[in-house]
């Protein structure tokens, strides 16, 4: 799993945070490309890029976690210097509200988070430097599950909306790569599954195309067709409707990994 890591710059000053930055790094399998990553994880808080960060990464259907590594506390959140902005709060609210997780090091920050009620999903990893209850290999393999756990509570909820709106295995499959598009990263194996699918038996083609049309996925499930020309060796058929190029069959190829 790639991660994305994002560290404010309050943290990044704070010697007493370095060993828990650098074992994170050397923990976790880091990307610097949004793009490339399956989750974002957000140290610090009380930052417009963090909060920016956050919006960019749910629009690109990224789901994000937040350690605020005690930033969010009473006495922060009445300081002057953090409150002189209304709009920084009601970012800072956003994002802790819209967070897949939210991670708190000690367990009075965990009431705290709690008792603020902006997230329900909020765990406790203990940090090394803080506590003797803890160290650092076991901090950072709860970091790990988190991880997992994250994304696939993530992916599950996504799997659900689909089945929500069709039943057909391959139609599904086609609305799993569409969910990829706006982060722009299709990974190679969507593309094998649906190959598999339309090679895998007879289907009723016209129960699909008319699946496809009331569902306005005509078009783009054409669209991937034609990709999958290059990407898996689909030929004509064994498509459920005629592949179509164009910008959007280009727009597919690009993103595939």
């Amino acid at each position: 799993m790639k991660v994305y890591l994002f560290i404010s710059k309050q943290k990044k000053l704070h010697k007493m945070y370095l060993p828990y930055t650098e074992a994170l790094h050397q923990k976790l399998d880091i990307t610097q490309q949004l793009v490339d990553a399956d989750i974002v994880l957000i140290l610090g808080a009380w930052t417009m890029a963090g909060a920016q960060l956050a919006r960019k990464s749910r629009k690109m259907g990224i789901p994000y976690i937040v350690c605020p590594l005690g930033d969010i506390s009473e006495r922060n959140r009445m300081n002057p210097h953090f409150k002189r902005c209304l709009q920084s709060f009601l970012y800072q609210k956003g994002m802790y509200k819209k967070a897949d997780l939210i991670v708190a090091t000690t367990p009075m920050e965990k009431e705290y988070l709690s008792k603020l009620g902006w997230n329900k999903s909020i765990s406790l990893i203990r940090y090394f430097g803080y506590s003797h209850l803890t160290n650092q290999e076991a901090t950072m393999e709860e970091w790990t599950n988190a991880d997992d756990t994250t994304l696939a509570a993530f992916e599950k909820r996504k799997a659900e909306a689909i089945a929500a709106q069709t039943k057909d295995a391959i139609i599904t499959q086609i609305m799993q790569i569409q969910s990829r598009m706006p982060h722009k990263n299709i990974p190679q194996k969507y593309l094998d599954d649906l190959h598999a699918l339309l090679y895998a038996d007879d289907y009723d083609e016209d129960a699909i195309c008319e699946e496809l049309g009331k569902l306005k996925l005509s078009s783009y499930a054409a669209s991937v067709f034609q990709a999958m020309t290059d990407k898996t060796g689909l030929t004509e058929g064994f498509m459920p409707l005629p592949a179509k190029k164009g910008r959007k069959s280009k727009e597919i190829l690009k993103y595939v990994k």
